[in-house]
Formats: C-alpha cells, structure tokens, sequence
C-alpha cells in the first residue's frame, strides 16, 4: 500500500453534499475537521509548487484525498475509476487558483461536485 493511500486514511471528514445546486450542497456541510478547514488556498498551492514529486506526502494532501474519498462515501457519488490521488489534487489546485482566499476544504467540495463527479 503506497505511502500516500495510508495517509489518506488518516483524513476525517464528514460532510453532507445534497441539496439544489452547487452552492447549496457546498453550505449544506454539517461538519469538517481537520487541517483542510483552517488552511487558505493560497498557502496550500504555494507550499504545493515547492513540493518535489518524490516527497513524502503532506498532511494536507492527505486530508483533501481522504475528504473527497469520504463524500464519495457518504453521498453515494462515486468517482471514476481514473480518479487517482493526483488528479483530486489537481481538481483542488485548479479551484484554490481562481479564489486563494477560500479554505481549502471548501475548494475540495467544490472539486468534488463540479470536477469529480458532476452531476
């Protein structure tokens, strides 16, 4: 089992994506721990751009991997198969770079609903 699937286990998350339109289900979140909740876009992809591939995985990448792997759970949606680690990070990093403000908890829900298994 990679280094990275194990820490991904470690992300809590619980989060109901349901409701009318995007905006609904991203406010619709009953609850979300961890460090995916207090750290900004913006830190996370300029601490992402100095990450080497062959790194160990970060504590955060792990969490948004975890999250979204916990709301394909929980609500039923499941991904497709070629969702791997990377291309959730990717989706994340995509949705942080047009708001760097926004958490990025809030930018995996976002990845998740509009990118990852749209509706």
């Amino acid at each position: 089992m990679s280094k990275f699937l194990v820490a991904a286990l470690f992300g809590v998350a619980c989060a109901r994506l349901s409701g009318e339109g995007e905006q609904t289900r991203l406010q619709s979140r009953q609850c979300m721990y961890g460090i995916g909740e207090t750290e900004r876009c913006g830190a996370w992809r300029a601490e992402h751009a100095n990450t080497s591939s062959t790194d160990d995985p970060r504590p955060i990448d792990a969490w948004i991997v975890g999250f979204v792997s916990g709301a394909g759970w929980s609500s039923g949606a499941r991904p497709p198969l070629s969702v791997t680690p990377e291309t959730i990070l990717a989706a994340v990093d995509r949705e942080c770079a047009q708001d760097p403000s926004a958490q990025v908890a809030d930018a995996a829900a976002k990845a998740f609903l509009v990118r990852i298994v749209p509706k």
